[in-house]
């Protein structure tokens, strides 16, 4: 009988499991279903709180950009988070979304993804720019992700970055006002006005003027 692993109670716990050994991904059902998204990059503990509203806006109609298309085209599957990629024993993500083609769908499984996805897609966060940026676009890039996108909804931006060889190169960076096209989905085009939420001011209530009572009122 396998002995079940005790279950972190709290942060301070699993912060104190971290500093004792690498993580692996036998780690990752016993951590609490607490709203953070739990990644590991190189043995490493990255935990990352929920997203704010704008980040989960932008996320959802991405999503579902990718859903008709995919739907339509039958090219491949697309997921969301909360969804394990297991790249490795110590190299398990979570992205926000990402696809996995059709000739390669044996990779995806019960508990997860098993390899690479063919396209994947980070938003950023304020909490998650060094990890987006750097850890995880040296990690996709050794694990063969064939195409990046780092969508920015403080920006309204997008990056591309395509795998040409081992190395990941910047093909394309686009503007709320610019059509997205993707080396690996074929066909697809995305107008990112789209899928970034418009940004209205605060409405502020007009002040009431008070009125001083007289003789006639």
């Amino acid at each position: 009988m396998v002995a079940a692993t005790k279950f972190p109670h709290s942060q301070e716990e699993i912060r104190e499991r971290a500093r004792r050994r690498p993580f692996t991904a036998a780690d990752l059902p016993a951590l609490p279903e607490d709203g953070h998204r739990y990644e590991i990059i190189g043995g490493q503990l990255i935990v990352s709180p929920s997203p704010n509203s704008r980040h989960q806006r932008v996320s959802f109609e991405l999503s579902g950009a990718l859903y008709v298309f995919l739907k339509q085209t039958g090219l491949g599957q697309g997921f969301s988070a909360p969804a394990d990629v297991h790249l490795s024993s110590t190299n398990v993500v979570q992205p926000d979304v990402f696809v996995v083609l059709r000739e390669r769908s044996d990779i995806v499984q019960e508990r997860g993804v098993f390899g690479a996805p063919d396209l994947v897609v980070e938003i950023l966060s304020p909490s998650s720019m060094e990890t987006d940026f750097l850890r995880k676009s040296r990690l996709y890039e050794q694990y063969g992700v064939r195409e990046y996108w780092i969508v920015n909804p403080e920006r309204e931006t997008v990056s591309v970055q395509t795998l040409d060889g081992d190395r990941f190169v910047l093909t394309g960076e686009y503007v709320r006002s610019d059509v997205l096209h993707s080396a690996v989905l074929e066909g697809f085009e995305l107008q990112l006005s789209t899928i970034f939420p418009e940004t209205k001011p605060e409405l502020t209530q007009p002040a009431i003027e008070e009125k001083t009572p007289t003789h006639d009122d």
